[in-house]
């Protein structure tokens, strides 16, 4: 079994939501397709980790969305590139109906790569990618002239702002047109988020929040918001128990977390 506590402080923060993922698609197998996320999850020790049942449905929620949002994107190219970027060990391309002519690549720290390259092996349309986000010499090995998604779930808010406006930058320069789906966070969750009981487990706290989206289009010339769904909307989509869905409610209004779908013109 994989030791989480011995990795880097911030590749510690993959578990929590590997491990939402697992418990729940234990609980409704239709949820998760996904042999992979089984494998890792019961390697990290997921089947005897204790996960808030309003952390795990928020979690699974929000990837239930990306992961619709990310097929219509397949869909639509399906010989396009899709960027994975701070995969952690999501699997989600392996459950999704790519027929494998979409290329993906899964993008993280160095460590992060070592351990999923474990589970899962390269193929010519599934590439691992060992780097730091902020070193740009990773574009280098992404295919080019394509329609490229780029993705980035849970990642951005542990960046300064600075980075975070240098990284779509880069991103916008080096896919000038492709398109962009992250989740952001309010402000105000970035300043309460050292109270955070996962994240002050290991020392960490989020760094960077928005209160409107918009706020990004004014750093990227040429970013165009094409769609914007609020957490509690997409929560009410799949809550279909009252109490599930006022508890829902209660976490989106509370977390204001928001997906944004962009596209590079």
């Amino acid at each position: 079994m994989i030791d989480a506590t011995s990795l880097p402080v911030i590749v510690q923060t993959l578990k929590e939501p590997l491990c939402a993922r697992y418990i729940e698609g234990k609980r409704f197998p239709f949820l998760f397709q996904d042999k992979k996320l089984e494998e890792i999850g019961k390697s990290f020790g997921c089947q005897a980790q204790k996960v808030l049942p309003s952390i795990r449905y928020f979690v699974t929620i929000k990837t239930l969305w990306f992961d619709k949002q990310i097929q219509k994107f397949i869909n639509k190219h399906p010989d396009g590139i899709v960027l994975n970027i701070g995969c952690g060990m999501d699997s989600r391309y392996f459950r999704l109906n790519n027929t494998r002519k979409i290329i993906w690549y899964d993008i993280d720290l160095p460590e992060t790569i070592k351990i999923k390259s474990s589970f899962i092996k390269e193929t010519a349309s599934y590439i691992l990618v060992g780097k730091s986000i902020l070193d740009d010499s990773w574009t280098e090995q992404i295919v080019k002239n394509k329609p490229t998604l780029c993705i980035a779930e849970t990642v951005l808010m542990y960046f300064p702002e600075e980075e975070v406006k240098w990284i779509l930058q880069l991103l916008h320069k080096k896919f000038p047109e492709g398109e962009l789906l992250i989740d952001v966070v309010d402000t105000f969750v970035v300043k309460h988020s050292a109270e955070n009981p996962q994240l002050k487990s290991v020392g960490l706290s989020f760094l960077w929040g928005i209160k409107e989206s918009s706020t990004i289009t004014r750093w990227v010339k040429g970013l165009q918001i094409l769609k914007e769904w609020r957490m509690r909307d997409i929560i009410r989509i799949y809550s279909l128990q009252s109490f599930f869905y006022a508890l829902f409610v209660y976490l989106g209004d509370k977390n204001k977390t928001r997906i944004v779908h962009f596209k590079f013109t």
